[in-house]
């Protein structure tokens, strides 16, 4: 009867919260993700430059200085970004500077804002991938009516892996901050629709005189 009452066995071994090398593991990814993006741009997108490229004929080559941008969005998101929700929540900084600085909000509001806080972060963050992997689909799109290589050029590829790599570290990342399984249910207790367990009176009488009677 007991065993009946714990959570399913697999939402111990696989589900949240995850275990030590789950954790390991979405750093891989991070950090792969970087680094496939700084590989995309230093072999087949001419690099970095601090400067517009000068072509000699009164116009500018701008592609290398455009270059900074997606390598600092790399940097921001999948790693950094990724590493603060991991580390604890991701920080917000105007309502956290507002709640907590100055004008300094009070405890019962600043307690209110904490689920917000939590959920506001993981919201940016998603977006914030999800905008990076839209702007590496149209620099490969600008990429292919431009250059017009061949689908399978490493050009083409590494940015479909990049983007595959951005989802994954995603929904990793997000995994460390589900919710932990129901706890188990006390005898006497039933869960209620929305997963909370409240005392059933089918197993426990009402009154004393019920309990002397049964």
């Amino acid at each position: 009867m007991q065993d009946d009452l714990q959570p399913a066995a697999w939402g111990r071994t696989v589900g949240p919260p995850p275990r030590s090398g789950f954790s390991i593991f979405t750093r891989v990814l991070q950090v792969t993700s970087f680094l496939l993006m700084a590989t995309w741009i230093g072999v087949h997108l001419g690099g970095f430059r601090l400067k517009p490229k000068d072509l000699g004929d009164g116009s500018n080559d701008t592609s290398q200085l455009f270059n900074w941008h997606p390598f600092l969005i790399s940097l921001a998101f999948p790693l950094f970004m990724s590493e603060a929700i991991l580390s604890y929540r991701a920080p917000l900084y105007v309502i956290g500077f507002t709640a907590y600085l100055f004008p300094r909000l009070s405890l019962a509001n600043r307690r209110a804002l904490g689920p917000l806080h939590i959920f506001l972060g993981k919201a940016i963050y998603t977006l914030g991938m999800a905008t990076m992997a839209v702007g590496i689909q149209e620099k490969a799109t600008f990429i292919q009516l431009g250059q017009k290589p061949g689908v399978f050029a490493g050009i083409m590829r590494l940015p479909a892996v990049l983007e595959l790599f951005l989802a994954f570290t995603t929904a990793a990342v997000l995994f460390h901050h589900s919710a932990s399984p129901a706890p188990a249910a006390k005898q006497g207790e039933v869960e209620t629709a929305e997963g909370t367990p409240r005392r059933s009176f089918e197993t426990e009488p009402l009154h004393a005189s019920d309990r002397h009677s049964a």
